[in-house]
């Protein structure tokens, strides 16, 4: 009975400490301004943005996982992105990028 108890104990410590092991996520959603797109020495794609309605915003770096979703974006353009901040070596993701136009669900159609 006791090694049994022992064991159940030994695999929940084991269990927290596997679930505390993943790196915390940070989503973000936003309009964003595309000021360069740029492929790295790793065949990254990246596109660097800021926020277009602040004054202060610093430009930085989102990765585009999908190669033709990054031949679709355009340079000088506003779009409304929701991108994630993947660890604390500044790696952004992007989630998801629309137009403004297309961001508002709720507009009339008459």
């Amino acid at each position: 009975m006791n090694s049994i108890l022992n064991r159940i104990i030994l695999s929940l410590f084991f269990i927290i400490f596997l679930s505390s092991c993943s790196k915390p996520t940070s989503n973000t959603t936003s309009y964003i301004q595309v000021l360069s797109k740029e492929v790295d020495k790793k065949f990254t794609h990246l596109i660097t943005v800021k926020n277009p309605y602040d004054k202060d915003a610093t430009p930085f770096n989102i990765t585009i996982q999908n190669e033709n979703l990054w031949n679709l974006i355009e340079e000088n353009r506003i779009y409304f992105s929701s991108y994630e901040y993947k660890d604390i070596n500044k790696r952004v993701d992007l989630l998801t990028i629309k137009y403004p136009s297309q961001a508002d669900s709720k507009t009339n159609k008459n």
